[in-house]
């Protein structure tokens, strides 16, 4: 969330990170500034979607690999077969 000085909630940014931890530590910070960002937008993404298509979804696992190949769609498979 920001306070519309290109701050975070809590006031913070990576530069002021960078400077209060070191910049060893900013692109940690930035990256994760990041991926909360897109979090975010995914959500609202979703949201949407569930107020707009009005079809039945289905969530899978996240399933982290660099490739994708019938391995792979078969463990997704039978992780979904095997949840409740």
């Amino acid at each position: 969330m920001r306070n519309g000085k290109g701050h975070d909630a809590l006031g913070r940014n990576a530069q002021d990170a960078q400077g209060r931890e070191g910049a060893a530590l900013a692109p940690l910070i930035t990256a994760s500034f990041t991926r909360c960002r897109r979090e975010s937008a995914q959500a609202e993404a979703i949201a949407r979607l569930e107020r707009e298509v009005p079809v039945p979804q289905y969530r899978m696992s996240t399933l982290f690999t660099p490739d994708f190949r019938r391995g792979e769609v078969e463990l997704l498979s039978d992780i979904w077969d095997s949840t409740p």
